[in-house]
């Protein structure tokens, strides 16, 4: 069942994602990332955690822009290349922009027509009802009339790509910054940060891997031997913010870009699902044992003023007694403590197969501990 509903309400939240005999963000070296402080601090980028997240999309069927594909010779698609296929694949499924596709083309076909003075306004204009609604939607009315084609189409382009992206739950969500044909910049309203390891107790490895077939240096038949870079066991942690209000401060003059990108009840489920699974899911040779370990989210009452800070440095993830990791949200439930006046929910999901979560008693707060 869907949810179109607005949702309003800024939110922030942690996640974690542990990597046990796995390589979750490595360098072009094929090493785990290192921040450069005094400790080496193994770190993942937020392109990293957003490429899971992708891909749990994709295979939940949900249309997904920033995305790799090939056209028919096998060739990888450019970014204007990717419009035009996204742009095919939606006008199919979306009748408001299959009009908009429709009112391009004659805007196209008929300035030709405007230049030459044999373009007959009424009888043309009436052929597509929905071309009369969008030219006239201003009370323009004379707008033709004064042979601002160009303004038209270019206005028309914009308004094209900013409803594929609309459709597209990535750039509709973390932004995008296209500048082909239509060019617009989006701030979504989903930041998140660079990942930081809180487990101090791991060590990185080399594994020798030998390949089937022998390198192409003349003379060599030998197989080759390859390497790969793991690390034993880190524990990344990332903040994220949703500022629904995000495209309404950059874009308040334009009320078809705002209601375009207005966020849903549906487009929150989406990313809480993500959020929850997308790593889990995600099943490739590095990130194989990277798996989503604890999300919690947090929703600020509509309108509140209060804003939280970064939240990763106040978690503590270490060995438990029992074998178990144990992941401390003191100094995080002590923050929230002090501003509960502001919080309409928290919910915590993690799995406590793998983890226990102090402090345990977590009053008012909404758990799930089976993730």
């Amino acid at each position: 069942m869907t949810n179109n509903e607005n949702f309003n309400n800024r939110c922030y939240g942690i996640v974690i994602i542990k990597s046990e005999n796995s390589n979750f963000n490595a360098d072009f070296t094929g090493n785990p990332r290192r921040l450069p402080d005094e400790n080496g601090t193994i770190y993942a980028t937020d392109k990293s955690f957003k490429y899971p997240i992708r891909r749990y999309w994709v295979d939940y069927d949900k249309d997904v822009f920033v995305w790799r594909s090939h056209s028919n010779d096998g060739n990888l698609r450019t970014r204007d290349e990717r419009m035009v296929f996204m742009k095919n694949i939606l006008a199919e499924k979306h009748e408001d922009l299959q009009n908009l596709i429709n009112i391009e083309a004659w805007l196209e076909k008929n300035k030709q027509k405007k230049k030459k003075n044999d373009l007959d306004l009424n009888n043309d204009i009436k052929q597509l009802e929905d071309i009369i609604k969008y030219l006239k939607k201003d009370n323009e009315k004379t707008d033709l009339d004064k042979g601002k084609f160009e303004t038209k189409i270019s206005e028309v382009k914009k308004e094209i790509t900013a409803t594929i992206f609309s459709k597209c739950i990535d750039t509709k969500l973390f932004g995008v910054t296209y500048t082909g044909e239509g060019p617009l910049s989006l701030t979504g309203p989903v930041q998140i940060s660079y990942g930081i390891n809180k487990y101090n107790d791991n060590t990185n490895y080399i594994n020798d891997i030998l390949s089937p077939y022998p390198t192409s240096d003349e003379g060599t038949t030998q197989a080759s031997i390859g390497k790969e870079k793991k690390t034993l066991c880190s524990y990344y942690v990332y903040d994220f913010s949703i500022n629904p209000k995000n495209i309404i401060t950059h874009y308040n003059d334009s009320e078809q870009i705002k209601k375009l990108m207005s966020l849903s009840e549906d487009d929150i489920n989406s990313l809480k699902g993500a959020l929850k699974f997308s790593v889990t899911a995600l099943d490739t040779s590095s990130k194989k044992d990277s798996e989503n370990a604890l999300l919690l989210f947090i929703t600020l009452k509509e309108g509140s003023k209060t804003f939280l800070p970064a939240m990763k440095n106040l978690v503590e993830v270490k060995n438990g007694d029992d074998g178990k990791i144990l992941i401390d949200l003191t100094s995080v439930k002590e923050l929230l403590q002090t501003k509960k006046d502001a919080i309409k929910s928290i919910e915590l999901y993690y799995n406590k197969i793998y983890h226990h979560v102090h402090p345990e008693n977590l009053e008012n707060w909404t758990i799930d501990d089976n993730l």
